[in-house]
């Protein structure tokens, strides 16, 4: 009896080894294809209120002197300030720019044409100041943003920004809210496995898709996030992209 093996029996071999792979990489691509996942989006909202408000404005002033429309600029500046302080503004929340000038110079027209140019002889001089102020009761933001404009009956040329709303403890809120989107989401994957027959098993991805802050009932949207600064009042909206393996 020959004791080395014959080629076909090499072959057959081989052939047995191979088709064992086969038949075991099915039963894992089986296995897997058995396994079943869900997939949902959790939601959840939360009103709340501003906590803080700034408002800008600027103050103008002009004249043929540079001289005149800095001091006309200074005297107005301080009924402006009066009138902060007599509707509840401490200097701490009042800030102010240093006063500018600028020279604006004349335009004429060409003679036959209709086209202007400006010259290089001076019309007059804008001395101009900013505000800003900036103040935890954002109510009283809005009283002086509304009242503002009685001081251009007394020759001051103000022009006021809309005030912003915003929200300091952003950080914690955003964390609180994205929790209550989880839960949301997980209640939504059970309450699906349920009424399938299978049951929630593991987590297997997480992901924050929407934040964003609007004003109250609004429909706003913004895939990269949106943030609302005109409303005291607002509703912070969180959305989460979950999957969980079903048993």
């Amino acid at each position: 009896m020959n004791k080395s093996m014959t080629p076909i029996a090499v072959i057959a071999g081989i052939t047995l080894i191979i088709s064992s792979a086969i038949i075991s990489r099915l039963f894992i691509n089986v296995k897997k294809e058995k396994e079943m996942y869900i997939r949902v989006k959790g939601y959840a909202a939360m009103d709340i209120k501003s906590d803080i408000a700034t408002l800008s404005f600027s103050h103008s002033s002009k004249h043929a002197k540079q001289a005149d429309a800095y001091i006309q600029q200074k005297k107005q500046s301080e009924i402006i300030l009066r009138y902060l302080s007599k509707n509840s503004f401490d200097t701490k929340e009042i800030d102010t720019s240093m006063i500018t000038i600028t020279k604006v110079f004349k335009r004429k027209r060409d003679t036959g044409y209709s086209n202007w140019y400006t010259t290089t002889e001076i019309d007059y001089f804008v001395a101009s100041q900013n505000f800003e102020l900036t103040s935890t009761d954002v109510y009283k933001i809005q009283i002086i943003s509304r009242s503002l404009a009685v001081l251009n009956k007394q020759d001051i040329t103000i022009s006021v920004n809309s005030p912003d709303y915003m929200v300091t403890d952003l950080k914690q809120i955003k964390f609180d809210v994205l929790s209550e989107a989880t839960t949301n989401g997980y209640k939504r994957a059970t309450l699906l496995a349920d009424n399938s027959g299978g049951k929630v098993g593991t987590l297997i991805s997480a992901q924050q898709g929407i934040f964003q802050i609007t004003g109250p009932n609004s429909t706003e949207t913004s895939g990269s996030g949106y943030y609302e600064t005109t409303s005291i009042d607002k509703t912070i909206k969180a959305v989460v992209n979950l999957e969980y393996k079903i048993n």
